[in-house]
């Protein structure tokens, strides 16, 4: 079964010589957070902080572009990607997502 996601982009970018008018995250799996870490660290009171940085990594990597190219993001297309790689945590919800 197939559970990637793609993500509609509000504004174009440049990957790999090509220009992506959406972002396809194939699903995350194990080895992807041995690599990469959990996004969140929860703390003793139950809040949740988010790392950006390692939410750049899973879209660079889930997404099979560069890590300039998620820097050139609009940021509602970052923030569409962040909900979708919290919700492989089952975490977030994503307006801007086909399944």
């Amino acid at each position: 079964m197939d559970n990637s996601l793609t993500i509609k982009l509000r504004r174009p970018v440049e990957a790999h010589g090509e220009t992506l008018h959406e972002i396809v995250l194939r699903e995350i799996n194990t080895e992807d957070v041995i690599q990469i870490g959990v996004p969140v660290t929860v703390g003793k009171d139950g809040s949740g902080t988010m790392n950006t940085q390692l939410v750049m990594k899973y879209a660079s990597r889930l997404g099979n572009i560069p890590p300039s190219t998620v820097r050139n993001l609009d940021a509602r297309d970052f923030m569409d990607i962040i909900n979708a790689v919290m919700g492989f945590f089952g975490e977030g919800t994503g307006e801007n997502m086909e399944t």
